[in-house]
């Protein structure tokens, strides 16, 4: 389907901390961007979601007159109605799903996984048409490699320490300098804030195993086998022959060497990790043009990327 560099696109990438919204074009280029904060459902409730989701369509003064709308929203899978009710008359065509889709697209709609773990952490794969998602059933259901998982388990490494029922460990200073507190008695603030504050002391085990701390090493082991797990399952699902070239996205995977280079040693040769060449927006911008049924234009993908992260976009 032929499409004018004029005609426009809306895409929206919304994580457990920020959500960034853009109206680009086939080209690839960036005609307005917004940024609210995180818009999980299932961690805000669905009324507070819905409405940063409306407060960043209002930024990007979306309409009706932009061809299509995909929304890529983590903790979407439940809670679509709700959330396509929100978008409804902002795009002649919406589409609503995991962020996790997002970073799928952005290498293109190619077979392959995708493997996230920010706050949270989950995995989806891709064989044809057909998306499977694996693990991150949430924080009461499931268990490693995101940030919350990480913070959580350093907590729990002081507290032990204190308790006398493990070793000691770095963590037990540096958790106090961070918090202000000693950990035992920063419990209520902890449970208070909970799961994006938890989330936010992960840093602290990544520099304490830097700097040799045996707990915060083994932290970082154990959540990088759970990692390491959905990527074996997702490849099962791809077929053990096959290569799986494997997006990484979320801070924990991109922002230092430390876990990304744990998870390499543990996944087979066949499994290949990679950075994406754009952020995840762009993936679900390439998700808003299939839904009208046309392929972003040629270098529309580095022209993105180049005005992305230039800051180059209009505002």
């Amino acid at each position: 389907m032929p499409t004018s560099n004029r005609t426009t696109f809306l895409a929206i990438d919304g994580g457990g901390t920020k959500t960034e919204g853009v109206r680009v074009t086939a080209d690839g280029r960036i005609l307005a961007r917004a940024r609210v904060g995180a818009t999980n459902p299932n961690d805000l409730g669905r009324e507070t979601a819905c409405a940063r989701l409306a407060a960043l369509l209002d930024q990007l003064s979306a309409d009706s007159r932009d061809a299509a709308l995909f929304a890529g929203i983590a903790g979407a899978i439940g809670n679509e109605d709700a959330l396509r009710a929100v978008l409804a008359g902002r795009a002649a065509r919406v589409g609503v799903g995991s962020d996790a889709v997002n970073l799928l697209s952005a290498m293109g709609r190619r077979d392959g996984a995708c493997l996230i773990a920010g706050t949270g952490s989950v995995c989806f794969a891709r064989r044809g048409e057909e998306i499977r998602r694996i693990g991150g059933w949430g924080y009461l259901l499931d268990n490693g490699g995101s940030g919350y998982d990480i913070g959580r388990d350093g907590l729990s490494a002081a507290l032990r320490a204190h308790d006398g029922r493990g070793e000691p460990t770095m963590l037990t200073e540096r958790l106090t300098e961070a918090l202000g507190e000693p950990v035992h008695t920063a419990i209520p603030r902890i449970y208070r804030e909970g799961k994006p504050f938890i989330a936010a002391l992960a840093p602290i085990v990544f520099a304490a195993a830097e700097d040799g701390d045996a707990a915060a090493a083994a932290i970082l082991d154990r959540n990088a086998d759970c990692l390491a797990e959905l990527l074996r399952a997702a490849a099962a699902w791809l077929g053990a022959d096959a290569p799986m070239p494997v997006q990484l996205g979320g801070s924990i995977l991109t922002a230092a060497d430390a876990m990304r280079d744990r998870l390499a040693d543990r996944v087979s040769a066949g499994i290949t990790l990679h950075r994406s060449p754009a952020p995840p927006v762009w993936g679900a911008a390439s998700e808003a043009m299939a839904l009208a049924g046309i392929e972003p234009e040629a270098g529309a993908l580095e022209r993105f990327a180049e005005e992305h992260w230039d800051g180059t976009a209009e505002r």
